[in-house]
């Protein structure tokens, strides 16, 4: 059963698309796209966000992708808050940069997901908001807002056919008690639906978030899957939006020892996060979890197939039904030509898409392909 094997192997690169000549990303071969092109641009943008020159351009850095009912892709831009439009040849439509504290404003960017109409929602944990626009001849029009004034904005989100969105979000249950809630929002702050909750101790070096932290995607017929994030098992909950569970599997495995650079990364950090705190290391006493989570990432294509993450760098995958069978596993085979903290891959309806995390050379964004292993 655990033989059907596929790879997700690059087929075209953002910066590269012009200077090779293609005008259908099909046409290019994996080697194609193993090298850097030869001329790149970082595009300066104007006021209103767009750039202020044509031809070829990378972004600052690549902080979310997406992609709309219609085709369109989506790149949320991480040095400015900005989303890039593109069409299906990478090439540049529009941009989205409404800077402020308005309606239909914000300064910074979380996160982005497509709408099946065409439209986008755009979460914005600095501005306590999440915004609805929808998309056509005149570009992004804003059509809703939920503010969440009195509770904590999700960390992540996944939109509804019905123009809410399902995330997960922190929660304080009681005073010495915090987790999470994975949940459904619809037209303001408070979740209409909580569909699970998880809660742990508190303690100062923020142990609490890994132990009752959690993933969350939604297909296309508006069914929500939940991960819990362990070491030792892969929980998946699927759900209906009014929080009726569908299925759910548990599955043990076991857990993936951390290599010794992240585990000292780590402690590096909560040491100097203790430091900058209190001002000395007396009574420091942080130990990293010394395992991986079972589930790296949690995402749906646009067969509505679900795409379970797993393995050090989160590019290995069990590929599931929407009923929870297995389907097949697949590896991201990406370019090595610059070095990264690690390769990010983004599961869409609209196509398979990467990004390297802080890149030693460029910022870029690669489409994949799914094919056979030979």
């Amino acid at each position: 059963m655990w033989n059907r094997v596929k790879r997700l192997l690059v087929i075209c690169n953002l910066t590269a698309s012009a200077v090779l000549g293609c005008e259908d990303p099909a046409d290019l071969e994996q080697s194609d796209v193993t090298q850097p092109p030869d001329t790149l641009y970082l595009a300066p943008v104007d006021s209103a966000g767009h750039p202020e020159q044509s031809g070829d351009w990378v972004f600052g850095t690549v902080r979310d992708i997406c992609t709309l009912g219609s085709g369109l892709i989506a790149v949320v831009d991480g040095v400015r808050p900005a989303v890039f439009v593109l069409d299906s040849s990478f090439s540049y439509v529009d941009t989205l940069a409404r800077i402020g504290s308005g309606p239909g404003e914000f300064t910074g960017i979380t996160c982005v997901c497509g709408m099946s109409d065409g439209g986008l929602q755009l979460l914005s944990v600095a501005d306590w908001k999440c915004i609805r626009y929808s998309y056509g001849e005149e570009g992004f029009q804003l059509e809703s807002e939920v503010l969440f004034g009195e509770s904590f904005p999700p960390s992540a989100i996944s939109a509804l056919s019905t123009g809410g969105f399902a995330g997960v979000a922190r929660t304080q249950a009681v005073q010495d008690s915090l987790g999470f809630i994975a949940a459904v929002w619809s037209s303001t702050g408070q979740p209409d639906v909580i569909l699970r909750r998880r809660l742990a101790g508190y303690d100062p070096y923020g142990q609490w978030q890994a132990a009752t932290g959690m993933k969350i995607c939604v297909d296309s017929h508006d069914r929500i899957y939940v991960a819990d994030l362990r070491s030792d098992v892969r929980n998946i909950f699927c759900f209906n939006p009014m929080g009726e569970v569908l299925w759910e599997s548990c599955t043990e495995v076991e857990p993936l020892p951390k290599s010794e650079e992240e585990l000292d990364r780590q402690l590096e950090f909560a040491r100097d996060r203790w430091f900058r705190a209190t001002g000395s290391l007396d009574g420091f006493g942080y130990e990293p979890d010394p395992y991986h989570n079972a589930i790296r990432s949690l995402q749906v294509d646009g067969s509505d197939r679900l795409w379970v993450g797993y393995g050090p760098d989160g590019t290995d995958y069990i590929v599931l039904s929407t009923s929870g069978n297995y389907l097949f596993s697949c590896k991201a085979v990406l370019p090595e030509w610059q070095e990264c903290a690690r390769e990010r891959v983004w599961i869409e309806p609209g196509g398979f898409f990467s990004s390297p995390y802080n890149p030693s050379d460029l910022p870029i964004v690669y489409r994949l392909r799914l094919v056979d292993e030979v």
